[in-house]
């Protein structure tokens, strides 16, 4: 990702592919998103509003798949700390 940064179409692809493992991962296994998840919340601040929209979505996409888990609260706190 860091690699095409000045490509919006790939970084809102990989943005994309980001939020659904994202998505995906299992909530036990949450200090190994932290990472990939602090890079997502790096774009929300992009000044191309379509990546910026993208990495709006998938950090709600995460959010909305953590709603029921403990997990939540160390999403919630990274993005405080943003």
């Amino acid at each position: 990702l860091e690699q095409h940064r000045q490509q919006a179409p790939v970084v809102k692809a990989a943005l994309l592919c980001l939020s659904q493992v994202l998505s995906a991962l299992d909530p036990a296994n949450w200090p190994a998103a932290v990472a990939p998840f602090n890079l997502m919340l790096g774009f929300v601040l992009d000044n191309r509003p379509k990546v910026r929209k993208r990495a709006v979505q998938g950090l709600m996409e995460v959010l909305a798949a953590l709603q029921p888990t403990s997990a939540l609260g160390q999403a919630s706190e990274a993005i405080t700390k943003a």
